[in-house]
């Protein structure tokens, strides 16, 4: 699940919604990660010309929903919208660069390239985290059933 800030939400939206996932992550423990992602305006949309979310309220995003989910809470923010500021969000809370690939695009958001993953790993690595392969379903959720 996520959320996808900078569509003419309020704040007390997000963190109302922030809220509300925790409750039912708490509740059922069938959410893997919370996706938090900046909106990316596209041509031939009602929203093309709205301009894109600002990138200081994607990390406090990041930052409230750390503090709301806790330290068990999977966050993850695609890094190839962030122009390179991949410490910034290492720094608010997240610990997942979701389906990074060097061979697919993003399809959501294909005018963006995914960074390159020496580049990811290095950044990852300059803040304590190693970058790695994953499954798309966390060791957790497998394990469990």
């Amino acid at each position: 699940s996520g959320l996808l800030i900078g569509i003419g939400e309020s704040y007390e939206e997000r963190v109302e919604s922030l809220f509300a996932l925790r409750r039912v992550a708490r509740a059922y423990h069938g959410i893997q990660e919370l996706i938090i992602q900046n909106f990316r305006a596209k041509p031939d949309t009602a929203m093309r010309g709205m301009p894109d979310a600002d990138l200081d309220e994607l990390v406090a995003t990041v930052a409230v929903a750390r503090h709301i989910m806790g330290p068990a809470g999977n966050l993850q923010a695609p890094p190839n919208l962030v122009d390179g500021e991949y410490a910034r969000l290492i720094g608010a809370g997240i610990d997942d660069w979701g389906g990074v690939s060097p061979v697919t695009i993003d399809h959501v958001n294909p005018e963006k390239p995914w960074p390159r993953l020496d580049e990811l790993a290095a950044q990852s690595a300059a803040a304590g985290f190693e970058l790695r392969e994953r499954l798309c379903a966390y060791p957790e959720f497998v394990q469990r059933g």
